[in-house]
């Protein structure tokens, strides 16, 4: 595990609070992820949270919310703690929002924990947890394959392809239709007839990938980050992406006001807020839909992801038939804690190759 930028409540697990502008290992001698392997990664304001192979879930950063899972408050964890209610779990996937946090095991269970202020932890209370709990059975809530987080809500992909999600609504990020809080996993009625197959959240907006290579977006619209070219502030009901309809979208994600949609032809598409350049068109134009990322257009793009309000993405570049492709991390977006990873604390508008 490689990490970088702000790191002002120790999460990026260095053992220190200092900001850091290049990749550098988690590499102490008391890491116990040294000699694992790592499944998921997610990462929230301040903390984060990894799965080993093994399944055990490890969390760091602030912990005041109780975001860690550690029992017991703890106000910073410099290194990776194992979350000892999770261990032998059989965990699969990680998510974190702004102070919680939420796991999904190989069989199908979620488990939350941290802030609760907003239901975010779908308990049907607002009760704040210090240690995972398990999403109880009678919620009637399927078996679940992936989850997202945004700043104060969660949504779930569930094994038949149905989207629930829970928590704050105020921009009607939850998808159903109004701007309820709801404090328990509710469907999203209006993607009933559609097989989704990944969520990504914004701290205020929800896309979720179908089976059917479309995207479809709510919540939060106030820099275009729905892409749909609307000028409603928010949009309560799952609306498709048009301008991407036909072009094969097999990957999303969302930064906190921007989105970034990886697609089958191996380009990637941005739109939203661009006032730090995280769009990755050149400019600071906000732009309400899909624009092409150009700088990345002879490039094959692999993997993507997405922080407040930066991007990465993961390129392959053949160099000769035959030949191991050569491999690069590229960066964008707000800089100014280093967490492009170019040893320089600037923002930048087009993606440079994380050296």
């Amino acid at each position: 595990v490689y990490s970088w930028g702000k790191n002002k409540y120790g999460q990026l697990g260095l053992g220190h609070t200092n900001n850091v502008p290049l990749p550098t290992g988690i590499l102490s001698l008391s890491d116990p992820l040294n000699r694992k392997n790592v499944r998921s990664i997610g990462a929230g304001k301040s903390h984060s949270a990894v799965i080993a192979e093994d399944g055990d879930v490890y969390t760091w950063g602030r912990g005041w919310e109780g975001q860690l899972g550690h029992d017991v408050v703890t106000e910073i964890e410099l290194e990776p703690h194992i979350v000892p209610k999770m261990e032998n779990r059989g965990s699969s996937a990680v998510a974190c929002g702004r102070n919680h946090t939420v796991v999904v095991t190989d069989n199908g269970l979620i488990y939350t924990w941290g802030e609760n202020k907003a239901g975010q932890l779908g308990t049907g209370d607002l009760k704040s947890s210090n240690s995972p709990v398990l999403i109880d059975s009678a919620l009637n809530l399927p078996s679940v394959l992936s989850i997202a987080c945004g700043e104060f809500h969660t949504v779930a992909i569930c094994i038949e392809g149905t989207i629930w999600s829970w928590g704050r609504n105020q921009c009607g990020q939850l998808g159903h239709g109004n701007t309820k809080t709801c404090y328990f996993p509710t469907q999203v009625v209006g993607m009933a007839k559609k097989i989704c197959i990944r969520a990504a959240c914004g701290g205020q907006h929800t896309l979720v990938l179908t089976d059917a290579n479309k995207i479809y977006a709510w919540g939060s619209n106030a820099y275009g980050q729905l892409g749909l070219n609307r000028s409603d502030k928010a949009v309560l009901q799952p609306d498709i992406v048009d301008h991407l309809r036909r072009s094969g979208a097999c990957h999303v994600l969302c930064g906190y006001s921007h989105s970034m949609a990886l697609m089958k032809n191996e380009q990637i598409y941005t739109w939203g807020r661009n006032d730090c350049g995280q769009l990755g068109l050149g400019h600071y134009t906000h732009s309400p839909v899909p624009e092409l990322v150009t700088a990345l257009r002879s490039v094959r793009v692999q993997q993507i992801a997405c922080g407040y309000d930066h991007c990465v993405a993961f390129v392959a570049d053949e160099v000769e038939p035959g030949m191991p492709p050569l491999e690069h991390v590229y960066s964008w977006g707000r800089g100014e804690e280093g967490q492009l990873g170019h040893n320089e604390l600037l923002s930048r508008c087009t993606p440079r190759i994380v050296e």
